[in-house]
């Protein structure tokens, strides 16, 4: 009986296993056929949404600001192929701009299609547009949004720069385990950690850093 109860418990769990790599194998297809540009946009609309919310609250403000910022969000969400995108455009205006009148609101979901095709903001110019800074772009976690404090080229400076640092201080602890190691062999000592170098991902700048 017991045999049974295995046999059944690892079958199942074989069965479940085939279930999620099939799972991930349909995910990564649907990922490969989808184009970066969509890609792209269906990730800055999270962070413009994590943004808005930080900065903002539960609406966009009632002026200049508040509608370019409402008008590249929703230009990204038309592009971020929804299975509904214009059911997804027309609530998202509702949401974050609910004082726009009836007339207005056509008009921006309507301009956000027309212009999905034809307008792409690079990652500094998106910055522009929504005022987002370098230390809330770091707070926030946003990678896909530049900075308009920090430019594409500071930013890669100084991932260099933390890069090296991290790189130059591994060394040292290296040399210095290195040190110990050989004062402990020439006293005839056993014990004694090897020198390894750290972890990859020490001295290296944050995944938000991009």
């Amino acid at each position: 009986m017991p045999d049974r109860v295995s046999a059944a418990a690892s079958q199942e769990a074989r069965d479940r296993t085939s279930r999620q790599n099939a799972s991930l194998l349909r995910l990564k297809r649907r990922v490969l056929k989808t184009p970066s540009s969509v890609l792209i946009a269906r990730r800055r609309v999270r962070e413009f949404v994590a943004y808005f919310a930080d900065r903002y609250g539960d609406q966009l403000p009632d002026d200049d600001i508040g509608r370019r910022s409402l008008d590249i969000a929703l230009v990204h969400l038309a592009e971020s192929k929804r299975s509904n995108p214009d059911k997804a455009v027309r609530d998202f205006a509702k949401q974050w701009a609910p004082w726009l009148d009836d007339h207005e609101h056509e008009e921006m979901v309507d301009e956000a299609f027309n212009r999905c095709r034809r307008r792409r903001w690079n990652a500094d110019d998106a910055a522009e547009v929504i005022g987002l800074t370098f230390s809330d772009r770091s707070r926030l976690g946003i990678t896909m949004i530049g900075a308009i404090d920090k430019k594409k080229a500071a930013r890669a400076g100084r991932r260099r720069k933390i890069k090296n640092e991290g790189t130059g201080s591994a060394r040292k602890r290296c040399e210095a385990a290195q040190s110990i190691s050989g004062a402990n062999e020439a006293v005839g000592a056993t014990w004694y950690q090897p020198c390894q170098m750290v972890s990859s991902q020490e001295g290296r700048p944050s995944r938000w850093d991009d």
